[in-house]
């Protein structure tokens, strides 16, 4: 009698323990984008039991998770780190250098971003595959940047910035023309964010001097010693030419005239 009951409490024992290990083990490590194998994957674990978790799709990781079913619960036998980097940073008007494009990126690699035709960056734009998914070493903008063209000799810049460096939106250029010259356009221009100026580019034209000829009768409306590009004025020419009539335009520093009197 008294060893049918032992055996009895044997088996009941054994029992609690099943339980209790399978209760230990009932819920399963939480692997970020991962999921257990098919080859590992039970209704229920005992104590013993080894689970894989392999990575989702466009996941990766350096080990596969391993835990193991004991009866205090699971117990890493190696812990892994799921991480994707196949999603590339959103770099606008940016694009991953031929140099350090590849179809599959693991931790450690790094990609450089070039920037499209018209935009430009201050330092190359890096970023870096890690567990975390891509990290910026060195973040960065393409944006448009302005040109400046080949000048008039006679044209004086303020604010062009060193040959090595680009004109950002918001920059801007004050002009101004030497003596003798007048400026035709704007006294300050800037950059906008399309990459263009606010304004064309002003040229330098040259004044006209009082216009004197003996053979001349000038009808001033203002009697000046200088006259602008585009300015006109009209004559009459002397005995014996009184009845021709003319006029003049300053253009680039010379006059044109109409009529030539003799």
């Amino acid at each position: 009698m008294r060893l049918s009951v032992i055996l009895l409490f044997l088996q009941l024992w054994g029992n609690v323990e099943l339980s209790l290990s399978q209760n230990a083990c009932s819920k399963l490590p939480d692997v970020p984008h991962a999921h257990v194998s098919q080859e590992t994957k039970k209704a229920e674990y005992q104590e013993g039991d080894v689970v894989h978790f392999p990575c989702e799709p466009g996941y990766i990781s350096d080990h596969t998770s391993k835990y193991v079913c004991t009866s205090e619960g699971w117990l890493v036998i190696r812990r892994g780190m799921c991480y994707s980097c196949s999603k590339l940073p959103d770099v606008p008007h940016g694009r991953v250098t031929e140099e350090t494009r590849k179809a599959h990126y693991q931790e450690g690699d790094m990609i450089h971003f070039t920037c499209e035709p018209g935009y430009t960056s201050d330092l190359t734009i890096k970023y870096i595959c890690a567990s975390e998914g891509w990290l910026a070493v060195r973040q960065g903008l393409c944006y448009y940047s302005c040109q400046v063209g080949e000048m008039p000799p006679d044209l004086y810049v303020a604010g062009l910035p060193p040959s090595n460096k680009t004109i950002k939106n918001g920059h801007k250029l004050r002009f101004l023309c030497g003596n003798d010259f007048k400026l035709d356009g704007s006294e300050e221009i800037e950059c906008l964010e399309t990459g263009e100026w606010s304004a064309p580019f002003p040229t330098c034209s040259a004044y006209c001097d009082k216009l004197s000829n003996e053979k001349l009768s000038m009808n001033f409306t203002s009697d000046k010693d200088r006259y602008m590009n585009g300015d006109v004025i009209e004559y009459q020419c002397v005995i014996p030419d009184a009845a021709a009539e003319g006029t003049a335009t300053c253009t680039d520093g010379k006059w044109i005239k109409t009529v030539e009197c003799k």
